[in-house]
């Protein structure tokens, strides 16, 4: 004969299991989404040291064009050419450093989420593995 006690038992035994269930599947999620976290990290790092040396690139470019402009005076016939170049290539480093800070801004956006995510992730565990605790509470002082 099945009394109220036993019933309460299987149900807290039930409901510990699911708890466990749905922490490990949160455990599952918390290292995936660290995974993520760190590939969007490296990648941001490498966008950073691009983006350095991209900079880099573009004042040497703007320090050459200086230079060039200021013997345009003496040379501007056979310099001209060589100054067109130097302009393009500029731009071109300029919109690359800009596709890179876009890019850079996104990683940094999607790298804030998955950090919270992760956090809520932490956070929903630490939850489910508080109630897991008072759940074995409760059934070891039912069973005794």
């Amino acid at each position: 004969k099945v009394n109220a006690r036993d019933i309460k038992v299987n149900a807290l035994e039930s409901e510990r299991k699911q708890l466990l269930n749905k922490m490990q599947s949160v455990g599952r999620r918390n290292q995936e989404l660290k995974s993520e976290l760190e590939n969007t990290t490296k990648t941001l790092a490498g966008a950073r040291e691009k983006e350095v040396i991209l900079t880099k690139a573009i004042v040497e470019l703007e320090e050459n064009n200086n230079l060039l402009r200021i013997q345009l005076l003496d040379l501007e016939k056979n310099m001209s050419g060589k100054i067109e170049t130097l302009e393009v290539k500029l731009k071109e480093t300029v919109s690359e450093l800009d596709e890179r800070s876009l890019l850079c801004e996104k990683q940094e956006k999607e790298t804030r989420k998955l950090q919270n995510e992760l956090l809520q992730s932490k956070t929903m565990q630490e939850d489910l593995k508080a109630t897991v605790e008072r759940k074995n509470i409760e059934l070891n002082n039912m069973q005794d």
